[in-house]
């Protein structure tokens, strides 16, 4: 199939073509494979000597692909593409090797370009809800005045009211997120207040009074 890749157990009309292909990778690396045998294997399409990097690129591409798709970097744990590739299994992976060894910095920069990508999980599902959080206000063209309503199993109002509530437990990067949001406050009892205080001041001060009739538009 075009793109596949094949695997160290891969067996191809009776003969382990994964296993040979990892002894011509392991002798070139010890200097030990004959130049007309690399020049030979360097002539098909999609050969390379570090397997290792080659998988990576794999997954990266299955990312990138994702996110064309999708909108964000949020691979759910079990999800597999439809040619059986186990992205959210990668994505996995490199979140845990992030926190135990230092990696390649090319690879962290490309995976920190993409939309949502985050190297701590928690945050990761936070975003997810984030995610679903904006899409909600853009539809209703408000990020502060939502009503108490669920959407499937996800409740944006009551969502919203928790980050106020913990807002000193947030990191620096999801108090930016909510922050430029259209209309989005950390108080919004108090900025009613404020609201309502500027709008009848200005009234007063063009009717000469500050008691407003109850039926005044």
């Amino acid at each position: 199939h075009p793109g596949e890749r094949l695997r160290n157990d891969s067996v191809v009309h009776g003969l382990r073509l994964g296993q040979w292909q990892g002894v011509q990778r392991s002798e070139y690396t010890r200097g030990e494979l004959r130049e007309e045998r690399i020049e030979r294997l360097e002539q098909i399409d999609g050969w390379v000597w570090d397997a290792i990097d080659d998988l990576w690129e794999s997954g990266f591409n299955e990312l990138e692909q994702f996110v064309s798709i999708n909108g964000h970097s949020l691979v759910p744990q079990s999800f597999v593409t439809k040619a059986g590739f186990k992205l959210g299994q990668w994505t996995t992976v490199q979140r845990a090797t992030f926190k135990k060894r230092p990696i390649d910095p090319m690879r962290v920069k490309r995976l920190e370009s993409l939309p949502s990508w985050s190297w701590d999980l928690s945050e990761a599902r936070w975003f997810e809800k984030f995610n679903l959080f904006v899409e909600y206000g853009h539809k209703n063209y408000s990020y502060n005045e939502i009503p108490d309503l669920m959407i499937g199993d996800f409740n944006p109002a009551k969502w919203a009211s928790r980050q106020r509530l913990r807002k000193s437990e947030l990191s620096q990067k999801q108090i930016n997120a909510l922050s430029i949001l259209k209309d989005w406050t950390w108080s919004p009892r108090f900025d009613r207040f404020e609201t309502n205080f500027k709008v009848l001041q200005r009234w007063s001060a063009s009717n000469g009074k500050s008691n407003v009739p109850s039926k005044t538009k």
